[in-house]
């Protein structure tokens, strides 16, 4: 038992002497740490605040508190957050793009419209489905 007591005593000891990390965030140009007290000053305005290890909380602080102190940060989250949000978008190919030269009157096209509306609605399709090679194909032959 005492034996065990001395292992665990050794492991927490050796977890104490470990390196902290390098600082690469940018926030930490405006707070300094004291890790003995797990918080971190604002050298802005000198408030004290919690430090958990990670850096959110004190991104937060300068977003709401300091607009603009880390300008360069707050322009790069956007234009990764707009690039996440907007993926690259293929324009959805229109019938004119199946039909080739020939064309069809309004009675011809409304019908085979519906139809291929009501494939979709009804065996529960996606809409993309009009994009792939078989669906196209389908339509040629219709066409030719």
């Amino acid at each position: 038992m005492a034996e065990q007591e001395e292992i665990r005593k050794k492991n927490r000891s050796d977890k104490t002497e470990e390196k902290p990390r390098t600082k690469t965030s940018r926030v930490w140009e405006h707070f300094t740490l004291d890790a003995l007290k797990r918080r971190v000053t604002c050298k802005i305005c000198k408030n004290h605040l919690a430090w958990h290890g990670s850096t959110t909380s004190l991104s937060e602080h300068l977003r709401r508190k300091h607009v603009g102190a880390d300008a360069a940060e707050e322009e790069h989250r956007s234009q990764v957050s707009r690039h996440l949000e907007e993926p690259a978008r293929k324009k959805q190919a229109t019938m004119d793009n199946y039909m080739g030269n020939k064309t069809l009157t309004p009675q011809q096209f409304i019908p085979l419209t519906n139809s291929i509306l009501n494939m979709l609605v009804k065996d529960m399709r996606p809409l993309s489905m009009v994009e792939d090679a078989g669906f196209q194909l389908m339509l040629k032959i219709i066409l030719d």
